[in-house]
């Protein structure tokens, strides 16, 4: 039997390569990069990110446990108070309560990072399907909130795969298929209502347009808003039932303005210029989404600007993590002009690297985060006895006091007026506080100098006892016994 030729190697080597890694698959090196870091570095069970996420994440291990509220120690004596935990739309609680089930807290992140691969493989769907790079679908797991967000149980995350989802139907095109698009459009009010803004103009388009298969996407987004109305109803006992929020106003567009066009350029790359130049399919639905949602957010109040310019980073611009799905899709039909083919076809390769660093490497940063936050978790729990009462500043502390952390009454120390002292001072003659000093932000500091006065001021009623602190690079938590007469 002869030698093959070195040449013939090369090319067979060469046309392997190439069917491995096309134009059309390239996307999935960064997405399967990011589920292999999750999967190394899975999240903590033994901390959350934010307040909200205790929220959802303290929800969904009730709902685990075939339970609708949790059972705390009444302020005033008697008989234990049962609650909710979570006075969010149900649905991301419902996604994580069987993975919770399964496998802890830690798999209770697991629908964040399936949502956020899905997201990005139904938009590279619809891109293929246009004869468009489908490598620009990337843009959805790239956006910097989302890259952090995939490990925590929020509703940014199926947001973004509801968005994507939604508009893959749409694309899809067939009357069971606007369908489902309506259902999906109404179930998202199970996760987070402002997704309809996004959605709204694509459904109104879809009836000024007398699409044929509007009929289905009514009785579709019937059934989604009817399953929202249901659930509230179920939980909290009114099927109006909304979380009260920040609100709106023209004197928040300074607070935010910078930040987001930040957000909306440069995090998504060109992402507002873009969009005004899209021509594809449904050119006025996405302009109007995208605009929509900027200036819905423009003015709503609440920007992170009490968090640290780095968190503040993530915490805001999240919003606008369900328009990445929209802005790949006018990327990709924007880009024709091949005179720059070559230059593109290198920057897109140096992207894709860089994407894949990233997606990978923010694993290991955020578990030492979470390692930082379980130590002061650990120390709270060391401390203060469940079944206790907490006075605190909830705002801040909500995250280390949660209840999948143990059963406690927390109490807002700035709540606390003539009344309520007679009642906690009387049921409970022993109590705890827990004040949270955070250093990267004035609003924080702030805080912490009244936090503080009011400490002072109760060592002069009742005996205060240090039980000590757990420092963390930007943040310190102090724990004190309180012994009250009465």
């Amino acid at each position: 039997m002869g030698r093959v030729p070195a040449d013939t190697v090369r090319s067979v080597t060469q046309r392997s390569r190439a069917s491995l890694l096309t134009r059309d698959n390239a996307w999935l090196v960064p997405t399967g990069l990011y589920a292999l870091g999750f999967l190394l570095w899975l999240p903590s069970a033994h901390a959350v990110a934010t307040s909200d996420e205790a929220s959802y994440l303290g929800q969904a291990a009730l709902f685990a446990r075939g339970q609708l509220e949790a059972s705390l120690p009444a302020l005033g004596g008697g008989e234990p108070v049962s609650e909710p935990v979570s006075d969010y739309p149900v649905g991301t609680s419902l996604l994580a309560a069987p993975f919770v089930a399964l496998g802890g807290l830690s798999w209770g992140r697991l629908p964040s990072l399936v949502s956020l691969l899905g997201a990005t493989a139904l938009t590279a769907w619809v891109l293929r399907r246009r004869g468009k790079d489908p490598r620009y679908a990337l843009l959805v797991l790239g956006y910097l909130p989302s890259l952090v967000l995939g490990r925590v149980t929020m509703s940014d995350c199926p947001s973004v795969l509801i968005v994507a989802g939604f508009l893959a139907l749409l694309e899809h095109g067939s009357v069971r298929s606007l369908g489902f698009a309506g259902l999906v459009a109404g179930a998202a009010l199970l996760f987070r209502e402002t997704n309809l803004v996004i959605m709204g103009p694509f459904l109104a388009g879809v009836f000024v347009r007398r699409d044929p298969g509007r009929a289905s996407l009514a009785v579709g987004l019937g059934m989604g808003v009817a399953a929202r109305l249901g659930s509230s109803w179920f939980l909290f006992g009114d099927p109006l039932f909304a979380k009260s929020s920040y609100p709106f106003s023209l004197a928040a567009i300074p607070q935010n303005l910078v930040l987001y066009v930040l957000a909306l350029l440069v995090l998504v790359p060109g992402g507002l210029v873009v969009a005004a130049r899209y021509r594809g399919p449904r050119a006025p639905e996405l302009l109007t989404a995208v605009f929509g949602c900027a200036v819905f957010f423009l003015v709503y109040s609440y920007g992170g600007a009490e968090s640290g310019t780095l968190r503040r980073l993530i915490v805001a611009p999240r919003y606008f993590a369900p328009l990445t799905p929209l802005v790949a899709q006018a990327w990709a039909a924007m880009v024709t002009d091949d005179r720059w083919e070559s230059m593109r076809e290198w920057a897109m390769r140096i992207g894709i690297v860089g994407l894949s660093c990233a997606a990978f490497g923010v694993h290991p940063f955020l578990s030492r985060w979470e390692g930082e936050q379980a130590r002061v978790v650990a120390r709270i729990d060391e401390a203060v006895p469940e079944g206790t009462v907490v006075v605190t500043q909830p705002s801040s502390t909500a995250k280390y006091l949660a209840v999948v952390f143990g059963a406690r009454t927390v109490v807002d120390y700035q709540a606390l007026d003539d009344a309520t002292w007679a009642a906690l001072s009387q049921a409970h003659p022993t109590f705890f506080v827990v004040l949270y000093h955070r250093t990267d932000s004035d609003y924080h500091r702030a805080r912490w100098e009244e936090a503080s006065d009011w400490l002072h001021a109760l060592e002069a009623r009742c005996s205060v006892e240090s039980l000590g602190s757990e420092p963390t690079p930007a943040e310190e938590v102090g724990i004190w016994q309180v012994r009250c007469a009465g």
